[in-house]
């Protein structure tokens, strides 16, 4: 490939550029930023770039974040990106794809004033777009160029010439002398002339492709015949929700085989310096009969073991007793009484005499306070007992005569944290993973298709606990073997293993629905996954740093009472934190365990102070949180039933244009879908502003509007995805306030997004024939119609996530058909299709929308021409609707001329001399003009027209002209004019 002759790659830097299809903007900087980056990459030149702002129709913008910035706009910066560094030859790919035509003609405007500047390759869907841009135009198919030359040659050559349009007869021609000859002889009569179009040459050229493709399609002129739905239960609902979720995972069944390795292996390595040691602590050696400031008798130092033996550092109360604080009871009755009781009794006399007589406490100044009290506390006693008032003691130092005594007390310390630190961040990475799907499903629109298409919010929670908890049980399990196996190589055993395994199993539950709640925040997987885990870590150092604060500083006899209290306080706050008390039963850490196990019934564990109140606060978070889930999604459909009153100064507008259409519903219509009195408003942003009008049974009524007009607001209210703030939806009789459920069962929803999976297209049609209940013999049968009906029958097997654009339209579009709804709503069902494949989908549309009545929005003017019995142009508020023959008389009763010429000036003031009344449409710089004429009471106007461009034909270098009545898009724009309606993200005029 050359350029100017020479090859790519030898062409100073920024001469080709790119205007890609989606556009790729930095949301924090603004449109000066961006011509600036792009200036330097491209070029060093000191282009003015206040002066390339203004002519992308950005200047007021240009400091404004991009995210801020409407749809429009953005295109025009994704332009002003392409022309900015002195960029000569730019690659437009479908640069006005997705814009109303307001802002498309913005586009245009820039584009046609850097015609004979630059040089422009350029594809589009719209062939209206080819016609008034392009030089020269390519139709090309499957890689090969059909037919090459310039717009009014190409009609000229493939196009059928002029239709004469008298009442219902038509007469055809195919130059214009011989319509001046035919309409001579209709001067009398109300005619109307249409020329050839591209359209016409497109369609012949496309011929053999259309023929092929309705080859598959011989029922499209009859009914589509397909089953009706019927309502299933949430249950069923969950079911098929938990079974879609196996599938996609079956695409990528290797991974959680792999996952579950990496999770466990990465515990098990963190873990290995600590498998063998004694991870569980003993319980401490303070007794209650030696609390200070209490009273204890002699007995109940016999009921309990009366001496501590240990490491200093086990004895936790060594530093805190005192020998003023012990009261000691000194009543000689109760002492002898106790003596004479113990000397009948031989076990107790041998329990004295083995363990009381004879005990040596080691010198050790850590513990001399302790040894010196219990000595003090048995010379009292004695003195007491043998009524002694000067007791005499001799004391004496020496060497014992062994060498050392050893005493088998575990060595217990706190290594079992970092363990357990590494087994939190493990669990924080296991339990986040399942918050992946659910953020993916919100944020690609999934789960608003699923609610549209008949979707429970109740069924869509249940199916992805459903599917997780599987792998909850293995995790869970694998965990509590490896707790429970390396604890054993420490010769200790894991305090009921299968109930700590069961709390794992509730823990990732409740765990799993907080990070579901987390999601419908999130904006990203990553940021879901990244809050999740780190919500957990944080409550796991809360709580574990206010166990070791509480050890640390607090009166130790008030210890148990205190980290109990902790516990029962926090556990509300993360399921992290019952799961950590659970590992401190587990291995008895901070001597969680050391309870009257007298009291136990079993060594399970249940008993409240152990695993019981675990269970119970993981239980009572998961239903709270499953509550708040469905909750959530079931509140967004709350509708308020006041009517807004119209302002006064707009009653005379709305009722010249539509106050007929309010009338009608409002007197007791039978129509199918009735929207009565509708306003929505997103914070101060009005987005739509009382909105009345009703489709009957078996009528498709478009809604035309410019970019953020309250279209898709309207349909997300009728689908209840969004709620209304005023009015009220009728659906076949029910209303969306009262019975939202039952009036969603009879819409069929094909939203503006393509909310695909990761499935085949058989595989997702059969979802949503699952969840709208087909009966399971017939579907099979419903999904073969579909597929061949809307031409993806070829693509049956192929993953949803590679489908071409054009083809997720259609696969959307078969989506909503599924369960025969007698409403559609269809939000610009053929955007990012191919002019053909519109035409395709146009033609079986009819048997598509047989008995139904259809709700449709779309940008596209012909589109609208095509599939409509009623235009309604909408922006914000109702702003005329009816057939398009009751819109062109109001608003464009005019004839549209179209003239390609060398000479644009010269031709332009002769038109306008002999035609006063002529109105300029488009004027380009050097060869197009297209201009607007009043439509003439009879044909004579036309023929002299006719007559006069053929005589002036050579003197003006006319190359090709030709004739139409005026299009809808253009009577789409006189009404926004008539309006005063700014285009998205500008401020509005005053309505007049």
């Amino acid at each position: 490939m050359k350029i100017c002759g020479r090859k790519r790659w030898e062409l100073p830097p920024g001469t080709v550029s790119l205007c890609p299809q989606k556009n790729i903007l930095w949301d924090e900087l603004t449109p000066r930023q961006h011509a600036d980056i792009w200036r330097r990459i491209k070029s060093s030149n000191h282009e003015d770039l206040s002066a390339l702002l203004y002519e992308c129709d950005l200047t007021l913008k240009q400091n404004s974040q991009t995210k801020d910035l409407s749809g429009g706009m953005k295109r025009r910066l994704q332009l002003l990106v392409s022309l900015v560094g002195g960029s000569t030859i730019c690659c437009l790919d479908e640069v006005s794809s997705g814009l109303d035509p307001l802002s498309r003609r913005k586009i245009w405007k820039i584009l046609l004033a850097n015609r004979g500047k630059r040089t422009f390759i350029q594809t589009t869907h719209y062939l209206e777009e080819a016609d008034l841009l392009g030089d020269w135009i390519a139709v090309m198919s499957n890689g090969v160029i059909k037919c090459f030359g310039e717009p009014l040659e190409l009609k000229n050559k493939f196009g059928n010439g002029y239709t004469v349009c008298v009442k219902d007869k038509q007469y055809f021609a195919k130059d214009p002398i011989a319509v001046t000859e035919i309409l001579d002889g209709l001067e009398e009569q109300n005619v109307s002339v249409e020329g050839p179009t591209l359209e016409e040459v497109f369609l012949k050229l496309a011929k053999e492709e259309m023929d092929a493709a309705n080859a598959d399609n011989e029922e499209t002129e009859e009914k589509v015949n397909l089953s009706s739905g019927r309502r299933i239960g949430s249950f069923f609902q969950a079911l098929a929700q938990a079974k879609k979720r196996f599938l996609i995972t079956r695409r990528h069944y290797f991974l959680i085989p792999i996952l579950t390795i990496v999770l466990v292996g990465v515990t098990v390595w963190f873990s290995l310096p600590w498998i063998g040691k004694r991870l569980s602590t003993p319980c401490d050696v303070v007794h209650r009969y030696v609390m200070p400031g209490q009273e204890f008798h002699h007995r109940e130092i016999y009921e309990r073991d009366p001496l501590c033996v240990g490491p200093d550092k086990n004895i936790l109360s060594s530093t805190t007793l005192n020998l003023t604080d012990l009261t000691i009871a000194s009543t000689p009755e109760k002492m002898r009484e106790t003596f004479v009781h113990l000397q009948n009794r031989n076990d107790e006399n041998e329990y004295i005499t083995d363990y009381m007589n004879g005990v040596a406490w080691p010198l050790s100044a850590d513990i001399t306070r302790v040894s010196s009290l219990l000595n003090m506390v048995n010379n009292i006693r004695f003195s007491q007992i043998v009524g002694y008032k000067g007791l005499r003691l001799q004391t004496g130092y020496g060497n014992l005569p062994f060498s050392h005594v050893t005493l088998d007390v575990p060595d217990a310390d706190f290594s079992w944290i970092a363990f357990l630190g590494f087994l939190m961040l493990a669990s924080a990475v296991w339990v986040s993973f399942p918050v992946l799907y659910p953020t993916y499903e919100k944020t690609r629109n999934v789960r608003s298709l699923q609610y549209s298409n008949q979707m429970s919010p109740l069924a869509v929670w249940a199916g992805h606990l459903l599917y997780e908890i599987p792998l909850m049980i293995i995790i869970s399990t694998l965990i509590g073997v490896l707790l429970y196996g390396g604890i054993k190589l420490g010769k200790l055993s894991l305090f009921g293993p299968v109930t700590f395994s069961l709390v794992l199993i509730f823990f990732s539950i409740a765990a799993t629905l907080l990070g579901y709640i987390l999601s419908l925040k999130s904006r990203s997987q990553l940021s879901a996954f990244a809050l999740s885990a780190a919500l957990l870590l944080f409550f796991f150092v809360i709580f574990l740093g206010g166990n070791l604060l509480i050890i640390t500083y607090t009166d130790p006899f008030m210890k148990k009472r205190n980290l109990n209290l902790f516990f029962y306080t926090l556990g509300w706050l993360h399921p992290v934190i019952p799961c950590v008390r659970a590992f401190y039963v587990a291995i008895n850490g901070f001597q969680a365990r050391c309870v009257n196990e007298d009291d136990l019934p079993s060594n399970f564990g249940g008993d409240w102070r152990l695993y019981g109140s675990c269970f119970f606060y993981l239980i009572v978070q998961s239903v709270v949180y499953f509550i708040f889930l469905v909750w959530n999604d079931v509140s967004s459909f709350h509708f308020s039933r006041r009517r807004q009153q119209t302002p006064d100064h707009e009653k005379s507008i709305i009722s010249k244009n539509f106050d007929a259409e309010e009338i009608r519903l409002l007197g007791g219509s039978d129509d199918a879908l009735q929207v009565i009195q509708l306003s929505k408003s997103f914070g101060k942003l009005k987005a739509v502003d009382n909105v009345t009008f009703g489709v009957q049974q078996g009528e498709c009524l478009v809604i035309c509007g410019p970019n953020s007009a309250g279209k898709t607001t309207i349909l997300e209210q009728i689908g209840g995805v969004v709620k209304s703030d005023h009015g009220d939806i009728l659906v076949q009789g029910d209303s969306i306030t009262l019975n939202r459920g039952q009036a969603r069962w009879h819409l069929g929803v094909c939203p503006q997004f393509d909310a695909q999976e990761n499935l085949t297209v058989r595989q997702q049609l059969q979802f949503y024939a699952d969840i709208k209940g087909i009966p399971k013999s017939q579907r099979h049968q419903n999904i073969e119609t579909v597929m061949r009906v809307i031409g993806l029958a070829q693509f049956s097997e192929r993953s949803c996530a590679i489908l071409s654009g054009g083809n997720a339209r259609k696969l959307s579009l078969a989506i909503a058909l599924l369960g025969n709804p007698s409403i559609l709503l269809l939000d610009e069902p053929s955007c990012g299709l191919d002019p053909m494949a519109k035409r395709i989908i146009w033609k079986v549309f009819p048997s598509l929308a047989a008995g139904r009545a259809v709700l449709l929005t779309t940008h596209d003017m012909t589109e609208a021409v095509e599939l409509s019995n009623r235009v309604s142009i909408l922006a914000k508020r109702l702003l005329a609707i009816g057939t398009i023959d009751n819109l062109r008389s109001g608003f464009g009763q005019s004839i549209q001329v179209d003239v390609m010429t060398s000479s644009t000036r010269a031709t332009y003031d002769f038109l306008v001399s002999k035609y006063p009344q002529m109105i300029v449409i488009d004027e380009s710089l050097d060869r197009n003009i297209k201009l607007q004429i009043p439509q003439p009471e009879n044909s004579s106007y036309i023929v002299g027209l006719i007559k006069g461009l053929e005589e002036q034909k050579a003197a003006l270098n006319i190359k090709h002209y030709s004739l139409k009545p005026i299009e809808l898009e253009q009577i789409f724009l006189n009404v926004l004019q008539d309006w005063k309606v700014a285009e998205e993200g500008e401020e509005e005029s005053e309505q007049r």
